[in-house]
C-alpha cells in the first residue's frame, strides 16, 4: 500500500509539470490579442495607426482653382492623379516631371524632400527634387517590366520652423511601351497528326509570351505561319488560329509514307500582329495509320508455286513460311502482321503464327497428319495486320498444298487407357484383362506385348495374345495403390520395323475390411491430484465404410481408473482419468472397433505421481509471458516501456513468494497499475503531438531591427533607411482618397494612345471647394468636348468624373485642352473655370514607311570596297525624337549571292549603301537585287520591307577582239577606194557604248601609205598589221596575250 501511495504522489507531480508545459506552449499555437481590430487591419483603438485600405480608391479629384493665368499655384483641395510617364524615355536627363508647391512658401523659406521606393528606398536616386523650387526629376529612363509605379511621399519644411505641410502623396505610374518582343514558350514545338487526316483536324497549339502590358495591345499576340517545308502536296497544308495558336490541317493529302515530316516556321507578333514579331520552328511528324494493307510476296499467290510435303504423325512440324510486306511504319502494329487459315482446314490439323520478323506466316501442324486417312491438304491463308485498317482494304492471299509423307506408325492400343475394376482379394493366376494393339499401317505388321510398368510386380502378360494375369495377391493399401487405383503401363513392339505403342490399364482395387484400427499406446505420465484428459487419435488404412466412425469399450476393469468415449465424430478416443491422494502405476485394456465391425484391443501403460503436475515456477513463467504480452501488444503505448521493464524485475522477485496467493495479487495490482499509466501517457503523448509545430508564435512588444518599433508608438518610421525627416504619425482612418490642400502646378494629365477601354473610360474627377455647401454641376468644353472632336470627353455632371469615350490618336492629335466648371445649383457660378491639359502619350503604332519602292541605284563595275552607291530613307509617324520613330536600316538578302553574299553593306542609322567587297563585274553580274529592311525602336520595333535595285554600271574593261587572226584577200592594181577586207571584232562591254564602239589603225605593212592606188608592177603583195581599239580608253591596262588578240 505505501509503495501504491508513493507512485500516486510522483504521478501527481508528473501530471503537475505536463499541464505546466501544455500551458505554457498554448501562446505559441494561438494568437495574442489585444486592442480592437479595424475595418483596414489590426490595432488599439487609441493608437493613432492609419490603416491601409485594401484596394486603391477611385479617382484623382481636382479642386476648381481661382482665375489664374498659366501654371501657377493654386489653392485646391485636390487628389493627386498619378503621374503618368512613359518608359524608356530618352531624355535628356534629368528631367522635369511635376513642381510641388507649399501654401507657406511666400511667408517663409520652404525647402523641399522626398522619400519612397526610388527615392531613399531602392533603386536610390531614381527620382529626386529641387529642395528649394520644388522641381520633381526623373534621373533615368523608367522600365515597366521592372516596376510599374512609384508611391512618393512629398515633404516640405519651413526653415527654421518645423514641418510646414503634412506629407503628400505622389503616384508615378510608367506607362507602358511596345519594347518587348513576343517569346515562344518552346523551341521547337512538336506535334503529331495521323496521316490521312481531314481539313479542320488540330494538331497542336503554339504559346508565345509578351512581357508588356497585360490586356494592352502591346502584349496583344497574333500567330502566322510564315513557310512550310517541304511545300507538297500542297503549300498550305496547314493552317494556324491567329489568336489562339491552334493549328489545323488545312488540306487532305497527308501521306506518312510520302512525307514523314513537316517543318513549318511560325512568327508571332504583338500589336495584334503589326508590332514585334518573333520566330520559331513547330515541327510536325505525320503518324502512320493502318492504310497499307500487307501483301504476300508472288511467289505465294500461285499454289503450284507452294507444294510442300509434312510428315504424318508429327505435331508442330514446320509446314511453310509466308514472307509478306507492308508500306506502314516498321515496327508499329499498322506494320505487324497476323494470319488466318481461311480454307482447307475444317479439322483444325494446322495453325498458323506470325515468326519473330512479324513479316512472316509461319504453318505448323497441330495435329499429328493421318497418311491414311488424308494425304494431301489445300490450305488458303490470308494476312492482316494486328490492328484493323483505317479504311477497308482488300486482303491478300496466298494458296499452300501441303502432302503429307507416309511414315512407319507405331501400334495403338484401343482404348489408349483401359479402366477395369476387381476385388483386391482377386486370386493369384487369374485373368484380368485381354488389352490389344492394331497396327494403323496399311501393311499391317505382328505384334509382341510386354509389361513395361508394374511397380508392384503383381501382373504378367502374354506376349502374343495381351492377355494379363495376376502373379501375386493385390493389396488396395499399398503404397503402389494412389486413391484405390492401380496403374499398369503395357507395350506393343511391332516384329520387323522396330515401332512401339504403349497403352495403360487402370486398376480399380475394390476394397475388402482387411484391416483393424490402430491407436498411439504410447504410455501416459499424468498428475495423481488432478489428472488431465487425454485424447487418442484412431486410424484405419481401410477406405470408407470399413474404417470411421469407429466405437470404443474399456476391457478388464479398466472403467475403475477412467471413462472411455469416441470424440470428434467418432475418430479420437477421449479418456477422463479419476483423481487419486496416491500415486499408482496401472494398464488400460480397451478395444476399438471399425464400421465394418472388424476391431482391434490395445493396452496402455499409465503412471500417475505428484512429479507429474505443474510447480509454482512453472505458473510463474506462463503468468509473467502472459503478463508480457498484455502489456506489450494491448494497453502500452512506446511510451510505456519504462515501466515494462520495472515490471519484469517485480515479477521475477514475485515467483519466490509463498504463498502463491501474494504472488497472484502482486500481479492484479501490477496490471491495473500500468493499464492507468498507460493510458494517461498515451492522452498526453497524443495532446503533446497536436500541439506541436503548427503555427508559428505571435510576440507582442517591441520588435527587432527588422520591424517597425512599439505597439503603442503610433509611428512608422523607417529603420533600413534612415532620413533626416520628422517622425510622422499616422492619420486616424479614413476610407478613400484624403482630401489633401494643396499648392499644386496642376501637371498635364498623360493619356496612353490606343486605350483599349472599355469605354467610356475615367481619367480624373473634378471637384469644387464648395460642393460640401451646396449642389455642383460640372461641365466641360472646348476641343474634344464641344468643339471638334466633339464628345471625345464628357464628364458627369453630378459626380464631376472626367470621361474618354474613344482611344486616342496621338498622331491626329497630341493634346487637348479643355475647361471645366462648376455652377452651383440656385447660385451660378461656383468657380472660375480650371484648365485641364491632356496630353496623349505616344506609342509605337505606326511601322516605318519607305520614301521608295523600290529605290534605284548605280554602280560602276571594279568599285572597290567603301565606294558609296545610294541612300535609303524611310520616314515613321510616331514620335519625333522617340524610340518609337528612331528608324534603323538593315539588308535582309542579296540576290544574286555571288561574287560574295555580302557585296554591299548598309549604314543603320543613315541608310548609305556602300561596295563591301571585291568582284563587280558587269558582264557577268549586271544588276543586284536587294531585300532591305527599316525598323523602328533603334531596329528591335515594327518593321517594313522594301526593295534597292543596284545597276552595275559599264566601264572599258574589255579590250576588242579580231574574229580572225590571218586574212588573205587580192586586190585590183589601179582601183582608189577598192575594198580590201573586212575585219569584224567582238567586245564584251556594253552594246552601243563608247566602252565598245571601235577604231583601227595600220600600224606596220604601209609605210607609203599605198592604201590608194595600188601598182602591181611595184609591189604585188602587202602585209599588213591592224590594230582595233575602242572610242574611249580602257579603263585599266589591257595586255594583249597572243597576237590576234590586239591586231589581225
Amino acid at each position: 500500500m505505501a509503495s501504491h501511495i508513493t507512485i500516486f504522489l510522483i504521478w501527481c507531480w508528473a501530471l503537475g509539470r505536463i499541464s505546466e508545459t501544455l500551458q505554457s506552449s498554448n501562446g505559441f499555437d494561438y494568437p495574442l490579442t489585444g486592442g480592437e481590430e479595424t475595418e483596414e487591419g489590426f490595432g488599439h483603438e487609441d493608437a493613432g495607426i492609419v490603416s491601409q485600405p485594401k484596394y486603391p480608391t477611385s479617382l484623382p479629384i481636382l479642386e476648381f482653382p481661382k482665375p489664374l493665368v498659366g501654371l501657377v499655384r493654386r489653392k485646391r483641395d485636390w487628389v493627386i492623379p498619378p503621374i503618368n510617364f512613359p518608359e524608356n524615355d530618352r531624355g535628356p536627363f534629368p528631367k522635369i516631371m511635376v513642381q510641388i508647391r507649399s501654401n507657406e512658401d511666400k511667408e517663409v523659406k520652404i525647402l523641399y524632400s522626398i522619400t519612397g521606393s526610388g527615392a531613399d528606398l531602392p533603386p536610390v536616386g531614381l527620382f529626386t527634387v529641387d529642395k528649394n523650387s520644388g522641381f520633381l526629376y526623373v534621373t533615368k529612363p523608367l522600365d515597366r517590366e521592372k516596376q510599374d509605379h512609384y508611391v512618393l511621399l512629398a515633404h516640405t519644411v519651413a526653415v527654421g520652423a518645423g514641418t510646414a505641410e503634412d506629407p503628400m502623396e505622389i503616384i508615378v505610374k510608367v506607362i507602358d511601351m511596345n519594347d518587348n518582343k513576343p517569346v515562344f514558350t518552346q523551341d521547337p514545338f512538336t506535334g503529331t497528326v495521323p496521316e490521312a487526316s481531314l481539313p479542320g483536324s488540330e494538331v497542336m497549339q503554339v504559346t508565345a509570351t509578351d512581357a508588356d502590358e497585360t490586356g494592352s495591345a502591346n502584349s496583344d499576340v497574333r500567330y502566322t505561319i510564315i513557310n512550310q517545308e517541304p511545300e507538297l502536296p500542297s503549300r498550305n497544308m496547314f493552317v494556324m488560329n491567329p489568336v489562339t495558336g491552334v493549328i489545323r490541317v488545312n488540306a487532305a493529302g497527308l501521306d506518312r509514307e510520302k512525307i514523314p515530316k513537316y517543318t513549318l516556321e511560325i512568327q508571332a507578333a504583338d500589336m495584334e500582329g503589326n508590332g514585334l514579331t518573333c520566330f520559331r520552328k513547330a515541327i510536325i511528324t505525320v503518324a502512320d495509320i493502318n492504310d497499307i494493307a500487307p501483301q504476300f510476296e508472288k511467289s505465294l499467290v500461285f499454289s503450284f508455286q507452294n507444294t510442300v510435303s509434312v510428315p504424318e504423325n508429327k505435331v508442330n512440324a514446320l509446314v511453310v513460311k509466308m514472307p509478306v510486306s507492308d508500306g506502314d511504319e516498321p515496327q508499329s502494329s499498322n506494320w505487324a502482321t497476323k494470319y488466318r487459315i481461311v480454307d482447307g482446314d475444317p479439322g483444325g490439323m494446322f495453325t498458323v503464327s506470325t515468326g519473330p520478323s512479324r513479316l512472316e506466316g509461319i504453318i505448323t501442324t497441330a495435329k499429328p497428319l493421318d497418311f491414311e486417312k488424308d494425304n494431301r491438304y489445300t490450305l488458303l491463308v490470308t494476312v492482316e495486320n494486328e490492328v484493323p485498317f483505317a479504311t477497308p482494304l482488300p486482303t491478300s492471299t496466298a494458296t499452300v498444298q501441303v502432302n503429307v509423307e507416309d511414315r512407319n506408325e507405331v501400334p495403338v492400343f484401343d482404348p489408349v487407357e483401359k479402366v477395369v475394376s476387381v476385388s483386391e482379394h482377386l486370386p493369384v493366376d487369374s485373368d484380368l484383362v485381354l488389352y490389344t494393339a492394331i497396327d494403323p499401317d496399311i501393311m499391317a505388321h505382328k505384334l509382341m506385348y510386354r509389361m513395361d510398368r508394374d511397380p508392384a510386380k503383381w501382373l504378367d502378360i502374354n506376349s502374343v495374345t495381351g492377355m494379363i494375369k495376376t502373379k501375386h495377391s493385390l493389396d488396395r493399401e499399398s503404397p503402389f495403390v494412389k486413391d484405390g487405383k492401380y496403374r499398369v503401363l503395357i507395350l506393343a513392339i511391332e516384329d520387323e520395323i522396330p515401332a512401339t505403342g504403349t497403352g495403360t490399364i487402370l486398376i480399380e482395387l475394390e476394397d475388402v475390411n482387411d484391416n483393424a484400427p490402430t491407436i498411439d499406446d504410447t504410455p501416459l505420465k499424468l498428475c495423481n491430484q488432478d489428472p488431465r484428459l487425454v485424447r487418442l487419435a484412431v486410424t484405419d488404412r481401410d477406405g470408407p465404410g470399413f474404417a470411421e466412425p469407429f466405437s470404443v469399450e474399456l476391457l478388464e476393469g479398466s472403467n475403475m481408473y477412467c471413462t472411455a468415449q469416441m470424440y470428434e465424430k467418432g475418430t479420437v478416443v477421449e479418456l477422463t482419468f479419476k483423481a487419486m491422494r496416491e500415486q499408482r502405476n496401472f494398464y488400460i485394456n480397451l478395444r476399438v472397433t471399425d464400421a465394418g465391425g472388424l476391431n482391434q484391443d490395445h493396452v496402455i501403460h499409465v503412471t500417475m505421481n505428484e512429479d507429474s503436475c505443474m510447480t509454482w515456477g512453472d505458473f510463474c513463467v506462463r503468468s509473467f509471458v502472459l503478463y508480457v504480452y498484455v502489456n506489450q501488444w494491448v494497453f502500452c503505448a512506446p511510451a510505456c516501456f519504462d515501466f515494462l521493464l520495472l515490471d519484469l524485475l517485480v515479477l521475477t522477485l514475485a515467483c519466490f513468494l509463498d504463498p502463491p496467493a501474494l504472488t497472484l495479487s502482486l500481479l492484479a495490482a501490477l496490471y491495473l497499475l500500468d493499464s492507468e499509466l498507460c493510458w494517461a501517457l498515451g492522452r498526453i503523448s497524443e495532446t503533446l503531438q497536436s500541439s506541436n509545430g503548427f503555427d508559428y508564435p505571435l510576440t507582442g512588444g517591441e520588435e527587432t531591427e527588422e520591424g517597425f518599433g512599439h505597439e503603442d508608438a503610433g509611428i512608422v518610421s523607417q529603420p533600413k533607411y534612415p532620413t533626416s525627416l520628422p517622425i510622422l504619425k499616422f492619420p486616424k482612418p479614413l476610407v478613400g482618397l484624403v482630401r489633401r490642400k494643396r499648392d499644386w502646378v496642376i501637371p498635364p494629365i498623360n493619356f496612353p494612345e490606343n486605350d483599349r477601354g472599355p469605354f467610356p473610360k475615367n481619367m480624373v474627377q473634378i471637384r469644387s471647394n464648395n460642393d460640401k455647401e451646396v449642389k455642383i454641376l460640372y461641365g466641360i468644353t472646348g476641343p474634344g468636348a464641344d468643339q471638334p472632336s466633339v464628345g471625345l470627353f464628357f464628364v458627369d455632371k453630378n459626380s464631376g468624373t472626367l470621361y474618354v469615350t474613344q482611344p486616342l490618336d496621338r498622331e491626329r492629335k497630341d493634346q487637348y485642352v479643355l475647361l471645366a466648371h462648376a455652377v452651383a445649383v440656385g447660385a451660378g457660378t461656383a468657380e472660375d473655370p480650371m484648365e485641364i491639359i491632356v496630353k496623349v502619350i505616344d506609342l509605337n503604332d505606326n511601322k516605318p514607311v519607305f520614301t521608295q519602292d523600290p529605290f534605284i541605284g548605280t554602280v560602276p563595275e571594279a568599285s572597290l570596297p567603301g565606294s558609296e552607291v545610294m541612300q535609303v530613307t524611310a520616314t515613321d509617324a510616331d514620335e519625333t525624337g522617340s524610340a518609337n520613330s528612331d528608324v534603323s536600316y538593315t539588308i535582309i538578302n542579296q540576290e544574286p549571292e555571288l561574287p560574295s553574299r555580302n557585296m554591299f553593306v548598309m549604314n543603320p542609322v543613315t541608310g548609305g549603301i556602300r561596295v563591301n567587297a571585291a568582284g563587280l563585274d558587269r558582264e557577268k553580274i549586271p544588276k543586284y537585287t536587294l531585300e532591305i529592311q527599316a525598323a523602328d525602336m533603334e531596329g528591335n520595333g515594327l518593321t517594313c520591307f522594301g526593295k534597292s535595285i543596284i545597276t552595275v554600271a559599264d566601264i572599258n574593261d574589255i579590250a576588242p577582239q579580231f574574229e580572225k587572226y590571218l586574212n588573205t584577200v587580192s586586190v585590183p592594181e589601179n582601183k582608189v577606194n577598192a575594198l580590201v577586207v573586212k575585219m569584224p571584232v567582238n567586245d564584251g562591254d556594253e552594246p552601243q557604248s563608247s566602252n565598245w564602239a571601235t577604231k583601227y589603225r595600220i600600224v606596220d605593212g604601209d609605210p607609203g601609205g599605198m592604201f590608194t592606188a595600188l601598182d602591181f608592177e611595184k609591189n604585188n603583195y602587202y602585209t599588213l598589221l591592224v590594230t582595233v581599239e575602242n572610242e574611249v580608253p580602257f579603263a585599266a591596262h589591257l595586255h594583249c596575250h597572243s597576237p590576234g588578240e590586239c591586231g589581225g
